[in-house]
């Protein structure tokens, strides 16, 4: 029995790797599972009580305020002829949860060659956005959110979706996460934040 769990981690783990090595263009398996239903934002399934108090505990963390680095991976355009450029990251946040287990990570992120700087916020739980819990653990969650946003000057729409996979350990916070836009890959982003 020992052996058959050891043996069934082992797949887990290669599995979840598999996830989140992707190329460009590739369509997300929910795009491809789900048809039109894909495009909907509103009917996330909403937490059980046990699923905010797992979340709770998990980002019950000894400070909120994280530092740490990174990499993203773009894919480069013409899409015909896409490939992945590499890019480190410093990266410095705050994470905030609340009683009904929305979590905010506010992140200011630098590209470091070309000392670029954005801020951004991972916003999961909310209801106001699409999330919902792929995997859930005492140390890990795997989230999967979808929202609009609007494309330049011109306010054209599109659908994003995103894989996230959280691990929380005493020193800090783990985050892998792949986008996708319109069902298709664009980017991902691996940053290792201590406390």
């Amino acid at each position: 029995m020992k052996h058959h769990l050891i043996g069934l981690t082992c797949i887990m783990l290669l599995i979840s790797a598999k996830a989140f090595a992707v190329q460009c263009n590739e369509k997300s398996q929910a795009f491809i599972s789900e048809g039109d239903a894909y495009y909907d934002t509103n009917s996330a399934p909403e937490l059980t009580k046990e699923e905010k108090n797992k979340i709770v505990a998990l980002f019950n963390l000894k400070t909120n305020r994280l530092r740490g680095g990174g990499v993203s991976s773009d894919c480069t355009l013409p899409e015909n002829e896409s490939k992945k450029i590499s890019t480190r990251l410093n990266a410095s946040g705050v994470l905030n949860i609340s009683s009904n287990g929305e979590v905010h990570i506010d992140l200011e992120v630098e590209k470091i060659a070309k000392k670029e700087t954005t801020l951004e916020r991972l916003v999961f739980f909310s209801k106001s956005a699409y999330s919902e819990i792929l995997n859930l653990t005492d140390s890990s969650v795997v989230v999967r959110t979808k929202y609009r946003n609007k494309s330049g000057a011109h306010g054209g729409v599109y659908l994003v979706e995103e894989i996230t996979a959280i691990t929380v350990s005493e020193t800090g916070v783990d985050i892998n996460l792949n986008r996708y836009i319109n069902g298709f890959y664009t980017n991902d982003r691996s940053l290792r934040l201590k406390m």
